[in-house]
Order: C-alpha cells, then structure tokens, then sequence
C-alpha cells in the first residue's frame, strides 16, 4: 500500500514555516511568503507527496469550552485595561472543545501576577498566545496568562511583522533589529 499523505507530528502554529515553494506547493490552511510556506492555522503538517502539496490539519471540535481549560489565540486589538483575542484551536488538546465566542478578552489584573503598567508593551496585533479560560459569562469570555507556561507563544516584530527570536527577557527582530517585550510563555519558541 502507497500511502500518498504523511501527517507530520509537528505542531505548527500561524506564521510557522513548513516548507520551500521548491519542495511544495502550498495547500489547505498554509500560504506562500517570499519563496516559503508558512502555516495559517494551529495544527499538523501533512505532506502529500503524489500532488507536492503541503497542507496544516486543524482539529475538529466535539464539546463546548470551560473554565480552566488551555485555549491558544491570536491578539486582535490591545487596549488599556484588556486584551482582544480571536481564538484559535489547539490540535494536541485531548478533549477538542470550543467556545460560543470566536474572541476573548485577557483583563489586565488576569495577565500577570507581578504589576502591569502597560499592556501595549506585553502585547501586540498578531501574536499567538497560549491562555486558561478563567471564566465564562452570557456574552463573554475571561482568558488569563498569569502562570509561567502562559502567554504569549509566538511574537512578530511591531516594524516589520517577522518572527522575534527570545534573547533572556527580551525580544529582538532578527530583520530589522527592532527589541520588544512581551508576556512571554516558558513555552515560547518551543
């Protein structure tokens, strides 16, 4: 038996490069940037070798959310007291479960456990994060990232959207050599 799709068990997130244009065209759930694939969505790589595709397989989704469960999202808006998510589904959860809601909010007193002055700094449009649903209201729902293993799991550069490489606390673009902070997640890079 041929098998024609191999599924990878590498977790990808949005932004994550799978493969070069040379190797595969992009398929479901990638796109193309400068001569690589990158993921669009939370899942793993499958490569289809008889038509050099390379696709991202999301998770399918059974039961609805509930507090303290682990969810990943993308930073949406990022205001003075709160952080806006669109929610994103985690392909190695054991239990796929989704929300009502397809965004979030992360308040500031949720964020951290140390104090937060700014949380344009901790934040920005465009970052993946790894959250806990903390709770779960008729028209909403509360993220926090107050423990270690939460918060931001992948960051792009404010000036020129490439992927920040973690340096001790800080972040720096690799492009451009813009630093950055965030409200990194022990995860982050992992």
């Amino acid at each position: 038996m041929i098998f024609l799709e191999k599924q990878s068990e590498k977790k990808v997130l949005p932004g994550d490069f799978i493969a070069t244009e040379e190797e595969f065209e992009a398929g479901k759930d990638t796109f193309e940037e400068n001569g690589d694939i990158r993921s669009a969505a939370i899942g793993k790589v499958v490569e289809n070798t008889a038509r050099h595709t390379v696709s991202v397989q999301k998770p399918f989704v059974l039961e609805s959310a509930r507090r303290g469960d682990l969810v990943y999202a993308e930073v949406f808006l990022v205001r003075d007291n709160s952080v806006i998510v669109a929610l994103l589904k985690d392909p190695d959860a054991k239990e796929k479960r989704v929300s009502p809601f397809g965004r979030a909010a992360i308040p500031i007193r949720m964020v951290s456990r140390d104090y937060v002055e700014n949380l344009r700094a901790l934040f920005k449009v465009g970052d993946i994060v790894k959250a806990k649903i903390a709770a779960i209201h008729a028209d909403c729902m509360d993220l926090k990232t107050d423990e270690p293993d939460l918060g931001v799991v992948k960051a792009f550069c404010s000036v020129c959207r490439a992927p920040l490489e973690k340096f001790g606390e800080t972040f720096k673009c690799t492009e451009c050599g813009s630093n950055e902070e965030r409200k990194a997640s022990t995860e982050y890079g992992a």
